[in-house]
């Protein structure tokens, strides 16, 4: 090893000095001789082999990041245990037989209510109300059978620059504008913090993605967990709302999803605090 590296192993014998010699010494002189403390650190991370230097001069961190950007070495990144469940969601949502309808929502009478509630607030409310009048939006399939609940619950998509979360506002369709936007501001937090607990994301079967508050005007999103469906939300273009609509075949056909718009779209018109 020592020969690979050019070091004179009595050089290495004298340094050490008590006369025993292992891997880890010769690996300890070459850092301590040829590379800097942020160098080294640099190393460390992008996993980088002191081997691919010329080991005849002390080598700092703009050497290596010379290095790193001439071959082009990517930064390996571990992932989080979110990054992981995230994954796991998603490829299991990926196997599930799922159709996409697209509409636009009427958001005269939403709108209105912006200057005291955000956009998602309103639609959770909106969406709450409609589930109550088709059990399926309310279902999961639990073996070979299915689980209806007496009660909406919706997950939302809140996310930072490294992960997505999918909080549940439980019984959603007997809170007020004002509690459901109280629980939107605690998942807020609680994102900032990243302070969720297991219970902050179980019981939904239905989710809403809104990206329309960034401009997007329409997308797809991918059914969570074992929810029945999710709503993609997009921006509002002239006083419409377009809604993107995955729903999951095993639990709700084609004509109950026509009937869950329809009566959307109509409440919608007649939107009330």
């Amino acid at each position: 090893m020592a020969a690979g590296y050019g070091i004179d192993i009595d050089t290495l014998l004298t340094h050490r000095l008590q006369g025993i010699l292992h891997a880890e010494d010769v690996e300890a002189y070459v850092r301590e001789h040829y590379f800097t403390p942020k160098a080294l650190k640099l190393m460390r991370a992008y996993r980088i082999a002191p081997t691919v230097f010329t080991l005849d001069h002390k080598i700092d961190s703009d050497e290596v990041q010379s290095y790193i950007e001439t071959y082009d070495i990517p930064l390996p990144k571990p992932l989080t245990p979110m990054q992981k469940a995230i994954i796991a969601n998603v490829t299991v949502s990926a196997n599930k037989p799922v159709y996409c309808v697209y509409e636009h929502l009427d958001a005269t009478e939403l709108v209105k209510h912006e200057t005291k509630y955000s956009m998602t607030a309103l639609l959770v409310k909106l969406f709450a109300q409609t589930m109550m009048q088709f059990e399926h939006f309310r279902a999961s399939l639990y073996g070979d059978r299915l689980q209806i609940f007496p009660n909406a619950s919706i997950a939302v998509a809140v996310a930072d620059e490294e992960s997505l979360y999918m909080p549940v506002i439980k019984n959603a369709n007997k809170l007020t504008l004002h509690e459901i936007a109280q629980q939107l501001g605690t998942f807020k937090t609680k994102l900032k913090k990243k302070n969720f607990t297991a219970e902050d994301f179980s019981g939904s079967t239905f989710g809403i993605s809104n990206l329309g508050m960034f401009g997007i005007e329409r997308f797809d999103a991918m059914i969570n967990k074992n929810d029945a469906a999710i709503a993609a939300i997009g921006a509002t273009v002239e006083g419409k709302i377009s809604v993107t609509l995955t729903i999951d075949h095993r639990l709700i056909n084609g004509y109950e999803a026509a009937q869950f718009v329809q009566t959307l779209k109509a409440a919608a018109k007649k939107f009330k605090e």
